[in-house]
């Protein structure tokens, strides 16, 4: 069995038990016992952080979109495309094959740059992301979408991909 078709389902159940179990009173103390075994002082930590959604990112979009490329896939990416969220993003710039598919772009550009890391996350928690041209290197598609919503569109990807057959 080739376990890589478990990243996104794994993705998706941290995502959605992570949250719930975060403030626990024990969890809090492992968080205090970890700072101080590494030396560090201690501070508030999270695991509701901007590395938690790197990661989500990662594993609902990155992996899922080189696994399920393959044909007998459509009806998933179908699935996802169904699901419009490229309305919940504010679109800074975009080319003319996002504005003839803006799901399957949206999906395209998105795995892009979480790939490379082409994104940044504001104190606001606002994220923005971009891919850019190989040519000219110049972004040819940026969006951007604050915290919140972000973590919507992780919930349905996570529906679909998290769904998949492994």
């Amino acid at each position: 069995m080739d376990y890589r078709r478990q990243i996104p389902l794994s993705s998706f159940l941290n995502g959605a038990i992570l949250p719930r179990i975060d403030d626990l009173p024990e969890v809090r103390a492992v968080y205090a016992d970890t700072m101080r075994t590494l030396g560090k002082p201690s501070f508030e930590y999270s695991m509701m952080n901007a590395g938690h959604i790197a990661g989500m990112l990662y594993g609902l979009l990155v992996v899922p979109m080189k696994l399920y490329e393959s044909p007998q896939d459509d009806s998933l990416l179908d699935a996802v495309k169904a699901e419009r969220l490229s309305r919940l993003f504010d679109i800074v710039t975009c080319d003319s094959r996002f504005r003839a598919d803006p799901e399957g772009e949206l999906l395209r550009h998105l795995r892009n740059s979480v790939s490379n890391v082409n994104f940044t996350i504001s104190e606001k928690n606002e994220f923005e992301f971009w891919d850019e041209d190989p040519i000219s290197g110049s972004h040819d598609w940026e969006v951007r979408i604050d915290r919140e919503a972000l973590l919507a569109v992780l919930s349905k990807l996570g529906h679909h991909f998290g769904q998949a057959p492994l």
